[in-house]
């Protein structure tokens, strides 16, 4: 099942996030779409993100709803 309207950020300077990142949309959980580094990020989904959360928790980008979830709880959903 393919999620929608979702964002998976990413670090891309980091070689572990971008590999284990890859891996949803390689087994179908995220289009190519669905998946961005935070430098290609425009300004309007930057301003969304809690800088200091994703420090240590990879965010997820609802873009239906605007919501942001965080750590465990985005790669659950």
């Amino acid at each position: 099942m393919v999620m929608k309207n979702k964002i998976l950020v990413y670090d891309d300077n980091c070689p572990f996030c971008t590999w284990y990142s890859g891996l949803f949309v390689k087994y179908g959980f995220l289009n190519e779409a669905g998946r961005k580094a935070f430098s290609a990020l425009d300004d309007k989904l930057l301003s969304k993100i809690d800088f200091d959360k994703s420090r240590n928790e990879i965010p997820l980008l609802d873009l239906s709803t605007n919501k942001v979830i965080y750590g465990i709880d985005s790669l659950l959903e």
